[in-house]
């Protein structure tokens, strides 16, 4: 699922959100099922593809992946929750083999039918609130080495 809110029925909404009551009715909703494989039981057919569904950004921005396709994929990939959205854009879709995905871990780890996959949550490093994208941007291996991550 992506951690990203998408938008339905012109408004806000999370995976949780899908998951918490009506779910199924909920995942027949144009585009939720790609944007929330997980809780819809669609890994089948979304798990290696990008959500369809124009997604919110952390600074409140609403983009579809083709956004991010479109100009400096790396570093829009790099943004939180991208990358668990744009699955086939930014190359992280969890397929059939055992190959984890291509950012680093942070604990807890989630694992999903066999594969391992960053958390969406964030983790107190120093005091501060960190993701898995502020542990790829830079001196990965040294802050993997911090407590808790």
């Amino acid at each position: 699922d992506s951690p990203l809110r998408v938008m339905v029925n012109g408004k806000s909404r999370s995976c949780v959100w899908v998951a918490r009551t009506g779910t199924e009715r909920r995942c027949a909703l144009e585009n939720v099922a790609s944007h929330c494989p997980v809780t819809c039981n669609a890994c089948a057919s979304n798990q290696c593809s990008d959500s369809s569904s124009t997604f919110v950004l952390d600074n409140g921005l609403a983009k579809p992946c083709d956004w991010v396709a479109r100009w400096n994929t790396s570093v829009r990939c790099a943004l939180e929750g991208v990358a668990d959205t744009c699955r086939q854009t930014c190359g992280s879709c969890v397929g059939s083999t055992d190959a984890p995905v291509a950012t680093p871990s942070l604990a807890p780890v989630s694992v999903l039918s066999g594969h391992c996959v960053d958390s969406p949550l964030r983790v107190m490093v120093n005091g501060k609130s960190r993701s898995c994208v502020w542990v790829a941007r830079t001196g990965t291996e040294r802050r993997c080495a911090l407590e808790n991550v």
